[in-house]
């Protein structure tokens, strides 16, 4: 069980708008661009956030958090152990970062049931911001060969729908780039049924890939 601090941080306040509508989802998942790394706390660029942010999190109503993005790197393998392990503690869903490939074979792709159906959560991002990750610690990156591969798991396990949430693109840039193309065809190509993109800070497109069947 999480153990709370002496210090008292507060960020329920932060969602109490967004909230009411968080909760009455069936399902909801969010992108967590930080770290639960301890003290100091620090902002850009190297992100560390008290553990209250994600105790107020699961507060406000989302179920899971999705971890593989360029900042899951910021405090280097503590940073991303501790996360892990804040999260752990409080008892919410999480993917994208693993401490070793037992923990990724044992738990990727993340299976979720939600009313009923079976979603495959996946979750890749394009970097981490040139910091690179400690043996054993594993952060999801884009790759056709890894990315291709959870999918025919995720069938394998029984999922009704596959959902890869992305870290891509690039900042500021209201229209997909050509790469975000190339990679949102493949994992249609192979039976993705819906693609989440993060990242660039800005509402890009949204869009229909048609597939053969």
């Amino acid at each position: 069980a999480y153990n709370y601090p002496k210090e008292k941080y507060e960020f329920d306040h932060w969602f109490q708008f967004i909230s009411p509508y968080i909760k009455s989802c069936n399902w909801a998942i969010a992108n967590l661009e930080v770290t639960l790394a301890g003290k100091p706390y620090t902002g850009y660029p190297q992100f560390s956030s008290p553990d209250a942010y994600a105790v107020s999190i699961k507060n406000a109503g989302f179920d899971a958090l999705v971890n593989a993005n360029n900042h899951s790197q910021d405090r280097g393998k503590m940073g991303l152990e501790r996360t892990i392990r804040i999260l752990d503690s409080i008892d919410m869903i999480h993917t994208g970062t693993f401490k070793d490939t037992t923990q990724f074979n044992k738990s990727y792709p993340l299976i979720v049931n939600v009313a009923g159906c079976k979603i495959a959560i996946l979750n890749y991002t394009y970097g981490t911001n040139g910091l690179l990750v400690t043996h054993p610690n594993m952060v999801n990156m884009i790759d056709s060969i890894a990315m291709i591969n959870a999918i025919f798991k995720a069938k394998s396990l029984g999922a009704d729908l596959i959902i890869p949430i992305m870290h891509w693109g690039i900042e500021y840039q209201i229209v997909e780039n050509e790469n975000q193309i190339l990679i949102a065809k493949l994992l249609a190509k192979h039976g993705a049924n819906a693609i989440i993109g993060m990242h660039p800070h800005v509402v890009e497109p949204i869009k229909k890939i048609k597939v053969k069947s």
